[in-house]
């Protein structure tokens, strides 16, 4: 492809972009004051590219009275604070992890989760051996867990 048809090829992409914004904002094209007219456009664009995440997999639902909070804190061999820690809770018998968290400057890890079942909560980092533990949550209670990471010892060849 040489570069004449390369920049001729953007150039159509970009047109047929700014075509579908153009019809987005065409009902405030009338307004008076250029800068509302700005601000307009910005809005659309805004929402048309962060709309479907927001309302996507990342959205939560909400807690109930019933629901547990899975306290966890991670702690180095030296007993500070583990940063960047992290964490897949996932029921007893699934592999697919239902949350991911990672643990805060404090080295702590907070989720709410419902008390359908048993849950293993698996904290690995880099350098460390992973750890597991199983939860059994209680309705309306906190669960607390302290997880002190050991160094991974080298294996000699």
């Amino acid at each position: 492809m040489t570069r004449m048809m390369w920049m001729l090829m953007t150039l159509r992409k970009r047109k047929k972009l700014h075509n579908f914004f153009q019809a987005l904002v065409q009902p405030f094209r009338h307004t008076r004051v250029p800068i509302l007219w700005g601000a307009i456009q910005f809005t659309v664009v805004f929402l048309a590219l962060n709309g479907p995440l927001a309302q996507g997999s990342f959205a939560q639902r909400k807690p109930s009275p019933n629901d547990c909070l899975l306290y966890a804190t991670v702690f180095t061999p030296e007993g500070r604070a583990f940063y960047g820690a992290e964490a897949r809770i996932h029921p007893v018998g699934k592999n697919k992890p239902a949350w991911e968290p990672t643990s805060n400057h404090q080295g702590e890890i907070a989720v709410r989760v419902p008390t359908v079942g048993d849950y293993e909560i698996e904290v690995k980092a880099k350098g460390y051996v992973t750890q597991t533990k199983k939860v059994t949550p209680i309705a309306g209670d906190r669960v607390d867990l302290v997880f002190n990471m050991v160094p991974q010892t080298k294996k000699k060849p």
